[in-house]
This record gives structure tokens, sequence and C-alpha cells, in this order.
């Protein structure tokens, strides 16, 4: 390689490399963040905060529609997180699953078999995730208070699953 093309090479890489740096800092912090499963009747809500040392804790509730009801589940997550290009990489391990199901909800699951076994195999599948497991997130965009993101497949990152939104309120935005 001659000088020229290695001096050029070395200018692209810092003007490139700084450029997922700063996102990476205008990742960290508070975000609220909306996911919607329309294939199966759900959604996701989660509070996350993203540390400067690479630590992330999520608070999560999640919501299942089935029968005219609403299945409510809560479910805090820690872990880690690592942006690499835009691939946003969180390796998560669950706590306690709690049911915050709706009053409405409650009662017909009191009453009716059917959503008992609904309710019972959810908070299963829910509670069955495996330690320190991964999750991949593409960011689309990243602003100071908004994040678009689409989840991909474990298995090849290239399927898309659900896209995701999150914002932050004012007082969670990073200093200037």
């Amino acid at each position: 390689m001659n000088t020229v093309t290695k001096l050029l090479f070395a200018a692209l890489l810092a003007v490139s490399a700084p450029v997922w740096a700063d996102q990476a800092a205008d990742l960290q912090g508070k975000w609220h963040c909306l996911t919607r499963y329309d294939d199966i009747n759900a959604e996701t809500r989660d509070h996350i905060h993203f540390s400067a040392n690479g630590t992330v804790k999520t608070q999560g509730k999640m919501i299942f529609k089935f029968n005219g009801h609403e299945f409510h589940y809560s479910l805090p997550s820690r872990g880690t997180w690592q942006l690499q290009d835009n691939l946003l990489t969180l390796k998560l391990t669950d706590g306690k699953l709690q049911r915050k199901h709706p009053a409405a909800t409650r009662k017909a699951i009191a009453k009716d078999e059917t959503m008992r076994l609904h309710d019972k195999m959810t908070a299963h599948i829910l509670s069955d995730r495996k330690p320190d497991e991964k999750f991949y997130l593409r960011i689309d965009e990243l602003t100071r208070d908004t994040m678009h993101q689409t989840q991909l497949a474990e298995d090849n990152l290239k399927e898309e699953m659900a896209k995701t939104v999150c914002t932050r309120r004012e007082k969670d935005l990073p200093a200037q």
C-alpha cells in the first residue's frame, strides 16, 4: 500500500470510527420503548437504562391480547450492552416474572379454564429464557430523544422480527 493510500485509509477510519462512538454515547441513559408484535397480538413497553460502563437494566411490561382480554406481565432484566456499527447486542438475565393483569382479566382467569391455561402457558414461556440470553437490535435511527430499532432473529441477524420506537423524556436527555 503506498503512502497516499495509507493516509486516505487512516483518514477514512478517523472520520467513520467516531460516528458509532458518538452513537454509543448518545445511547446512554434512560429510554422508554414500545415494540409491537402484530402477528401474536402482543406488545412490550420497556424502561431501559444504558450505563456508560456497558451495563443495562430493563423493566419490561408485556401485554398479550387474548379472547378480548389483556394479559399483563412485568419482567426486570439486567445485563450488558454493546454497540458495533449499528448492531446493538443485549445480553440479559431476567428477574422474577410478575403477573399484573387488569381486574377484568383476573376475573376471567378465575372463571374460565381456557383463560387459565393461556395465562399459565404465557407465563411459562416468558419465565423460560436462558441466563445471559442475547437479543440483537439494528439501530435504524438515533437522535438525542428518539431511537428506532429493528429486532433481528438470533440465528441469522437478517430476519426482522419487530420494530421498536424508543423515546426519552426531557429530564432523561444527556447533558450537552
